[in-house]
This record gives structure tokens, C-alpha cells and sequence, in this order.
């Protein structure tokens, strides 16, 4: 069995077959640890939760149950370290977001926008650390463009407490590093052009802003905290102290694709973990990892370790959902979505290369939409 294994850089090397750069574990250590999965599922747009007891070599459904409550997949949403916070509209002018730590089971919600009355407002993006939450919207304003805001809440005061930075574009996304918050903007309105802005923590006011050009995709911090921007044909590392930018271009055709995944998982040592896009193969899209240090990917293709019954028939394999990393049993986790229209799904479960191994499958109703491992 083969994994596809690419090296990125200014110029592309493409190398064929198993390679020990997937993971950094000692392929011939064996591991059995006992762990659980918290596995989100999304039914029409609903999402909820299905918990798994597994170890290295078995994996079944839990006669526990999740304290999960139903919520819309399409809200905006921030993940971080088994948390997932939701923002909900409660009115036009007022909402709330919704903390779940899926590794406690505990969940808790705050109101973002008591202060303001009779409005109208979007948020765009929405971030969490220890000590605040973060939430970009845009505002409308009579008879005057809208205005584009970031606002921090104090988490750690009795009463709401908040301060805000007006922005001069539309807020996309956000990551937070050394004390700083980085804001991906678009200029909608003349040049539909990407910058990123850098706001003090301290002060909470802009401190540096960077042209980008066009088309990023994402920003998100790697396993040192730097900036990751991320385009179809490269993406760029800002660093977190000096704001430096290094750019890492693909070669033609063997891009590494994870700027269009929707959900990343990020590993302890730096990997990405995430569902690529394919053409000419079986399934929709595939697993793969791109480790972020080495600027190397390793694409799972699934002819290379089921059997045509097994992918087709069995499983019946349409594409691939998300992928989730069992770091203590060195298990890659693999959802999926069915074929045909019905909203069904399952995980399996492979050992990454060079031991490429198929190991196990569960079958689920829904699709899976992202794997907190325990």
C-alpha cells in the first residue's frame, strides 16, 4: 500500500511511496491507550454530538451521552483545543456566543451586545482566549456605509466589560498571537484586495498593517504561534514578534490544497490535518497532512488501503469530511460522507505511513463534521 508524499517549496519535488515524514512517533512502537472521540455530526444543517470509546485497536459507540445541544452548523463559529464557540442572533441588534468544552462536557454562554439598542448588525468572525472573547461585525449606519468593528469582552469581570477598534475593512477572520490580535480584512468595496491588520492586546489599537494582495483563504497560527495566510498556490508565515513575511510558493499542480478544507486540525509537532480535494480517483476528496515545518504533504488515498468492495460497496465512501489525528495511539481519523443523498456517514481509522494499515470503521447517521479526540 502507497501513500503520495510532495515536497513544497520555491520548486516542486514529488516523491513517490511511503515516507517517515507523516509522523514523528517511532513507527515500530506499539501503543494501546484508551481514549474517546467526541464526533460532531451534521444532519441537514443541525449538528450534534455521537461519543465513541475506542483504544489502538477497537473503536464503539459510548453508552454515554453527550450534554451537547443541538445548534446550526452554518453559525459562525471558532474552534480552539476541544472548545467550540458559536455565535447566535438573539435579535437584529443583539446575540450571544455559546461556549461547548467537549473534553469537560460543560458549556456556558454570554450576550455580546446588551449595550446597544434598535440596530442593525452582522457578525462576521469570532475568536476566544483565557481572557477575552473577540467578535468582528459590521453595523449599519443611516443614509452612511457600514462601519466594520472588532470588540473585546473581558471574560474574567463580573459585568460586561468591553472596548472596540473601528476597522476600515470588512473583517474576515482572526488569529491571536503574542498578545496581538491579527484581523484579515477585504477591501469589497474598490480593490478586493486582502490586508491584515495587527491590534495591540494591551492598548487595543492598531499597531501594523500589511498589504497582502489577493485571495487568502485563512489565517491561523502554527505550533510556534506565527501567522499562517493561507492562498491556493502558496501561503505566507507572519512572524509573531518582528511581522516579517516569508512567503512558501507551491509548484504547478501539486499544491497542497488545505486553504479550501473546512475544517484544520493542527498537531502537537505542527501537521495540518485535513480533507484535500481530488480529481480522477473514487471519492470527492481524500485525507491528507501537510506538515507545516518541513512544507511536506502526505495524501491518503483510499484505492491504497481498502479494496474496491470495501470503498464502493462496503462503505460506500462519497468524500472525505474531516480528519482528526489520535496523537497518544498514532491513529489517523478518518470521517467521511456516504454516497447517494441520504445523510450518512462514518469514521475509520488508519495507522499513518511509512505503516500505512487499515484498521477499523464505524458507521454513523449523519455525516461526520469534525472528531475532538479525548
Amino acid at each position: 500500500m502507497k501513500t503520495y508524499t510532495y515536497l513544497w517549496g520555491i520548486f516542486a519535488f514529488i516523491i513517490l511511496g511511503c515516507n517517515k515524514s507523516s509522523n514523528d512517533k517511532d513507527a515500530n512502537e506499539e501503543v494501546n491507550v484508551e481514549t474517546s472521540y467526541s464526533i460532531l455530526i451534521n444532519t441537514n444543517n443541525s449538528l450534534t454530538t455521537t461519543l465513541l470509546n475506542a483504544d489502538a485497536s477497537a473503536m464503539s459507540v459510548s453508552s454515554e451521552t453527550s450534554n451537547f445541544d443541538a445548534i446550526e452548523a452554518s453559525l459562525v463559529q471558532y474552534k480552539d483545543n476541544g472548545n467550540y464557540f458559536f455565535y447566535k442572533n438573539i435579535s437584529d441588534c443583539d446575540g450571544e456566543i455559546i461556549q461547548y468544552d467537549f473534553l469537560n462536557e460543560a458549556q456556558e454562554s454570554v450576550d455580546v451586545f446588551p449595550d446597544l439598542l434598535d440596530c442593525e448588525l452582522e457578525v462576521l468572525s469570532i475568536l476566544s482566549t483565557d481572557n477575552a472573547f473577540y467578535v468582528a461585525y459590521n453595523i449599519a449606519v443611516v443614509n452612511m456605509p457600514s462601519k466594520y468593528i472588532v470588540r473585546k469582552i473581558n471574560r474574567n469581570t463580573a459585568e460586561f466589560s468591553f472596548v472596540e477598534v473601528e476597522l476600515s475593512k470588512k473583517p474576515l477572520q482572526m488569529a491571536f498571537s503574542n498578545n496581538r490580535l491579527f484581523v484579515l480584512l477585504l477591501d469589497e468595496d474598490i480593490t478586493n484586495e486582502n490586508e491584515v491588520v495587527v491590534i495591540s492586546n494591551s492598548s487595543f489599537s492598531i499597531i501594523n498593517t500589511q498589504g497582502l494582495g489577493y485571495d487568502v483563504k485563512k489565517i491561523f497560527t502554527d505550533a510556534n504561534d506565527n501567522i499562517i495566510l493561507s492562498y491556493d498556490e502558496l501561503h505566507a508565515v507572519l512572524d509573531k514578534e518582528t511581522l516579517a513575511i516569508n512567503y512558501i510558493r507551491y509548484g504547478e499542480g501539486a499544491e497542497p490544497n488545505f486553504a479550501d478544507s473546512q475544517i484544520l486540525y493542527l498537531d502537537s509537532v505542527g501537521k495540518l490535518y485535513y480533507s484535500m480535494q481530488a480529481e480522477d480517483l473514487l471519492t470527492e476528496s481524500i485525507p491528507a497532512v501537510y506538515d507545516l515545518k518541513n512544507n511536506l504533504a502526505t495524501l491518503y488515498i483510499y484505492e491504497n488501503f481498502l479494496t474496491s468492495a470495501q470503498l464502493q460497496v462496503e462503505y460506500k465512501i462519497e468524500a472525505t469530511t474531516v480528519l482528526s489525528y489520535d496523537e497518544e495511539n498514532n491513529i489517523l481519523l478518518v470521517g467521511y460522507k456516504k454516497s447517494g443523498d441520504q445523510n450518512l456517514g462514518g469514521i475509520l481509522r488508519i495507522k499513518p505511513a511509512p505503516n500505512l494499515e487499515f484498521i477499523d470503521n464505524i458507521n454513523l447517521t449523519g455525516i461526520p463534521y469534525d472528531i475532538i479526540v479525548h
